[in-house]
Parts: C-alpha cells; structure tokens; sequence
C-alpha cells in the first residue's frame, strides 16, 4: 500500500508537465482557434520562460508562476514579468518559448506549447496576421493619425 501511494505521489510533478498549455481544445481551423484566443486575451505576445516559481504558500493559486521575457509583443503593452499559470495547467518550463495568451490579470489563457491539432507556427502566423488586421482596423478608425500618413483630399489654399 505504502508502495502505491509512493508511486502516485511521486508521479503528479510529471502529470503536470504534462499536461497541455490550451484550456480550449481547437475545434477549427488554426485562423479561427488563434482569432478566439486573440480577442479574448488583454495581452498576446511571444516570449522566453527565463523562470517558473511554484504558488505562494496560503495563496488562492494552485499552479506554477513562470516569469517570461518579451521577445515580441501583438497586443497589448506586457512587459514581461510573471505570471499566473493557467487553471487547466500550463506544462511551461524554463527555457521554453511559447506564443502567450494573457487575461488582464496577467493569467495565462492558452499558449502555444503543445497544443493538440494545430502547430506553433500556425499559431505564430495565425497571430501575426490577426495583428496586422488589428493594426489596419485602429489606423482606419483613427484616421491615420497614429503616426501613420493618411491622404485625404483637402481643399486648395
């Protein structure tokens, strides 16, 4: 018995490496997979674990808290720092690259490491397409005035 309950304990830290970085399964195409993840995160940005801190004791939190570097930011102004692991777990380790998908609590809603039916990179082209539409949209309702050159006809002085 002591044996099984050794094995079982000793076995959970592996079972939530494990486990996927997605809280949403992809039911769709990459496109359509990113673009909900995309508008439903406050922050999306590609980054570097540089360290992953397990919960503060007597704290609401249950996961691992890694810490990320930006290495290219789509939405949002994150800066890098940590972060709040994923309900569903997380399975990020130091070292690790991912795209991220973050709430504004800085929580992780999904990444892109391994996510089952879609690939990282069509996770990475997928975001960078959704963040150019979104560049095109803002300059659009802005009038160009983003720093952006924007023609309109004008009268003649």
């Amino acid at each position: 018995m002591r044996l099984l309950i050794a094995g079982l304990l000793l076995s959970l830290p592996w079972q939530s490496v494990a486990q996927d970085c997605t809280c949403n399964a992809v039911t769709s195409g990459p496109l359509e997979w990113t673009r909900g993840q995309y508008q439903g995160s406050t922050y999306v940005f590609f980054g570097t674990v540089t360290s992953v801190a397990p919960p503060m004791p007597d704290s609401n939190e249950t996961r691992d808290q890694p810490t990320f570097i930006v290495n290219e930011a789509f939405k949002g102004n994150f800066k890098g720092g940590e972060v709040r692991g994923a309900d569903c777990g997380s399975g990020i380790l130091p070292g690790d690259s991912a795209m991220i998908f973050l709430d504004g609590y800085h929580r992780i809603k999904s990444c892109s490491i391994r996510v089952k039916g879609i690939t990282e990179q069509d996770i990475r082209n997928a975001v960078r397409e959704l963040s150019r539409e979104e560049g095109s949209w803002k300059r659009r309702q802005t009038g160009g005035m983003d720093g952006t050159s924007s023609t309109t006809p004008g009268k003649s002085k």
